[in-house]
């Protein structure tokens, strides 16, 4: 069926597990940004626009991060596909660490 269109099923799949990244990207960095947020201003009705104003630079350092790896030369060239694994191995990665940090820092707010 998706042959015919010039969509392969991996394609597809490929497709899916990108969306749910970058769902999970944006989910983990809100979740980051609450417990800094929090964290800073314990009993302030403030917290949720410096939680708005967190998720905005936690999303630019990323994107720093990821304009910083396209400056190796080795990776420059793969700038003019689309997107390819290194994208996805990135945003992986990165998904990893804020899940991390997350943990670490809700552990140590709730453990106190």
């Amino acid at each position: 069926m998706f042959i015919e269109g010039g969509l392969q099923w991996t394609d597809l799949i490929y497709f899916a597990f990108v969306i749910f990244l970058i769902w999970t990207l944006i989910i983990l960095i809100g979740f980051l940004a609450v417990i800094l947020a929090r964290t800073l201003l314990i009993k302030s009705k403030f917290s949720g626009g410096l939680a708005v104003v967190f998720f905005f630079v936690i999303s630019a350092a990323i994107e720093g991060v990821y304009e910083l790896i396209y400056r190796i030369p080795a990776l420059a060239g793969l700038r003019i596909l689309e997107w390819n694994i290194w994208d996805t191995l990135f945003y992986t990665v990165i998904c990893l660490i804020l899940f991390g940090v997350s943990g670490v820092l809700a552990d140590r707010k709730l453990s106190v």
